[in-house]
């Protein structure tokens, strides 16, 4: 299992996919309207949690789903690196 964070996207709800899942860094709307509200920066808005263990594709998938989440928000959006084994989504 492979989690990466997901920045410029705009998300409030955990969402399940056949791939994985997103899990929202916040489910404030307003806070992240903020976030989104500068062009110049990207913030972590979320974490992509995928559920395949063959590294090609999922490159293949985070490849794709930055051309279609840049295109849903007609900005920039982009993945982070992996999380390491230290780390977890509620203590970055």
């Amino acid at each position: 299992m492979l989690t990466v964070g997901i920045y410029g996207f705009n998300i409030t709800k955990v969402t399940h996919f056949s791939f994985g899942t997103m899990f929202p860094t916040c489910k404030s709307i307003s806070e992240i309207i903020k976030k989104m509200k500068s062009r110049d920066e990207l913030h972590l808005t979320a974490f992509l949690e995928l559920d395949i263990n063959d590294a090609n594709e999922c490159r293949d998938i985070l490849f794709h789903l930055t051309a279609i989440l840049s295109f849903i928000e007609q900005r920039p959006v982009s993945f982070g690196y992996s999380l390491r084994k230290h780390e977890s989504m509620g203590n970055l």
